[in-house]
């Protein structure tokens, strides 16, 4: 079997990316462990506001890392756990992370989260939220170096931890 590749995501790839996010949000029980995002979503983080990085094997989608650069947003995790207004533009949100359930199990999501900060020297602070009851991905955070700030509502009301990590280059 051929390996994982790792790149980052193009506009053809918003179709197969959206194809994972939905096998994801089928293949979980729990509902509140994680929100899927639209098409127009993921557009956006590919041009404008971010990227995303795609994980495939043969042509095959494997996963997803959305990754997204908040600024002085509302929702800036920033704000969350007291960062000053001059230091939001130094926030990046690991926004939205997805495994293809007939890939679980290769540590995709811990390398996906390796590989962003590989493009992220300017950013201070790395920010996540994870869903308090998803383990699993908070193992992977806190393997990374993430630390749990605080434990917050967000999404429409969901419980989430807020996940911090300092860039240690920065």
């Amino acid at each position: 079997m051929s390996e994982i590749i790792i790149r980052k995501a193009v506009m053809e790839d918003t179709e197969a990316i959206c194809g994972v996010m939905e096998a994801v949000e089928q293949s979980i029980l729990d509902k509140k462990a994680f929100v899927a995002d639209g098409e127009e979503f993921i557009r956006r983080h590919i041009e404008e506001c971010g990227f995303v990085l795609f994980a495939e094997r043969e042509k095959e989608a494997a996963a997803f890392l959305i990754v997204r650069f908040p600024g002085l947003e509302k929702d800036n995790l920033g704000r969350d756990i007291g960062v000053g207004d001059e230091e939001l533009q130094k926030v990046v949100h690991m926004e939205s992370v997805g495994v293809h359930p007939d890939f679980r199990g290769n540590g995709l999501q811990y390398r996906l989260l390796s590989e962003a900060e590989k493009y992220l020297d300017m950013y201070r602070y790395f920010m996540a939220t994870v869903y308090p009851m998803n383990t699993y991905s908070l193992q992977n955070f806190q393997k990374l170096g993430y630390e749990i700030m605080l434990k917050k509502q967000k999404y429409t009301g969901i419980e989430r931890y807020v996940l911090r990590k300092l860039n240690p280059i920065r």
